[in-house]
């Protein structure tokens, strides 16, 4: 972009001063037909842009999703949409011959002025001018005009190239993640997990209502905690305050005592794992997947793989070693794993990481009853010591939960044991609970709860 503003500006201070008055009248003349050129090949662009992108992603889904297509015999339809894309391609490349053409014709036409001007001064001097002298002014006309669709053509590009650097400088000014004046905490921080929430007061946006309003909650640390309400309750929203992914309007959110707004993000997110509904899965390795660091021993992650389960189901009835299970290769996205697997690899790599911390954002939502049961006793067991909030709608994730929060329209309604929660009638959480049942989905007994 430095190259053609400068080759612009050079170009422009060469010719100026030769012929000013016929490039003022040549710049004004062209100067509707250069906005509509501008505007024409920005419309053009964005949507030969929006082309290749659209069939970037319909091939990349094709082919992840391959084995789909052929189960419901759907490839002719997708061959069909492809083969489409491929005549829209064929359309746009001719399209852009034109717009080549058309380009050449605008400067053609704004350069038309000063060419005529120049056959006219030759013409009318013919008789009174040298020869040579004319002959000159001929070899120089040539020059210029050739010079004049240089500027026209390196003007534009700076206009295009600048709407570039408009956008950087409008991502720019956009509001950084930082902590002003940061307190430096311990190394091992947070000590126990306790966590409170003090009048603690969230809108996603300006001029937008509350999600979280006046929120006092005390987590005890190494409580067991599920959050339940209805869509729109600001379950998720509890998690995602926790990691200052939101910043808060009033109030605070204390951890073992230290404010988390004052905390250094990275070390406030590195201090809580998270494992959210759709898990993050790398491609590499399977012990890469679960120790990305590489901290531990061989023999932990062994260990750990045969107690979460995943070498039974990496081995598939295969007789495989130890380093084999562990050099497991996972594709992009984790494609060959099934969900359950996946949520397994994502729990496994938040047991090595012993968090004090950890927030399942709906983890269990998407997998089977068998590999959920597996899930939980892995939690019980290797999160003992540790504070846990389960965001849920199934009952059965958080039935045997510490403590039990029932969240609504931003506010907390109910907050206790599941027996204490169970033994009214009235409550709300014994509503959502009886609802399930009725709509026909595994509900846990009510009466067994009830007498814990």
């Amino acid at each position: 972009m430095q190259s053609a503003m400068v080759a612009t500006i050079v170009r422009a201070m060469i010719v100026m001063p030769e012929l000013g008055p016929v490039y003022f009248y040549g710049f004004c003349a062209g100067k509707y037909l250069k906005d509509m050129r501008s505007k024409v090949n920005e419309r053009f662009d964005k949507i030969s842009k929006g082309h290749d992108e659209k069939c970037s992603i319909h091939t990349k889904l094709s082919f992840s999703g391959r084995q789909v297509i052929k189960i419901y015999n759907k490839s002719k339809d997708f061959t069909k949409i492809l083969l489409d894309f491929c005549q829209n391609e064929l359309i746009l490349s001719r399209a852009r011959r034109g717009k080549d053409g058309r380009n050449d014709w605008f400067e053609r036409l704004i350069n038309f002025p000063t060419e005529f001007l120049f056959i006219a001064f030759c013409i009318h001097f013919r008789n009174t001018v040298d020869p040579v002298v004319l002959l000159l002014v001929l070899q120089r006309a040539t020059w210029v005009t050739g010079q004049t669709g240089e500027i026209f053509r390196n003007s534009t590009e700076v206009k295009k190239r600048m709407k570039k650097v408009q956008k950087l400088i409008m991502l720019e000014n956009i509001k950084q993640e930082f902590t002003e004046n940061p307190v430096k905490v311990e190394e091992s921080w947070p000590h126990a997990g306790r966590i409170q929430f003090k009048d603690f007061q969230l809108r996603y946006r300006p001029n937008t209502d509350l999600v979280l309003k006046s929120l006092s909650l005390d987590i005890k640390a190494g409580d067991k905690v599920g959050i339940v309400g209805r869509t729109g309750a600001g379950k998720s929203t509890i998690g995602l305050t926790l990691l200052r992914i939101m910043e808060g309007e009033a109030g605070c959110i204390l951890i073992d005592g230290v404010d988390i707004s004052k905390v250094e993000l990275q070390t406030l997110r590195e201090k809580i794992t998270t494992i959210p509904q759709d898990p993050a899965i790398f491609k590499g390795t399977l012990s890469f997947n679960i120790d990305p660091f590489g901290k531990e021993s061989e023999e932990v992650i062994d260990n750990l793989l045969d107690r979460s389960g995943l070498a039974e189901l990496v081995l598939k009835g295969e007789k495989k070693d130890k380093k084999e299970i562990r050099e497991y290769a996972i594709e992009e996205g984790g494609s060959n794993l099934s969900a359950g697997e996946k949520q397994l690899v994502c729990i496994c790599r938040a047991v090595i990481r012993k968090a004090k911390i950890v927030i399942f954002d709906e983890a269990t939502a998407n997998i089977d009853v068998m590999t959920e049961h597996k899930i939980m006793e892995l939690i019980a067991k290797d999160f003992a010591n540790a504070t846990v909030i389960t965001i849920a709608h199934r009952m059965n994730t958080i039935i045997n939960s510490d403590k039990i929060a029932v969240m609504s329209f931003g506010k907390l309604k109910e907050y206790g044991s599941p027996k204490e929660l169970l033994a009214n009638p009235k409550s709300d959480f014994t509503k959502m609970l009886a609802e399930q049942k009725k709509g026909g989905e595994e509900a846990p007994d009510l009466k067994r709860h009830s007498t814990m």
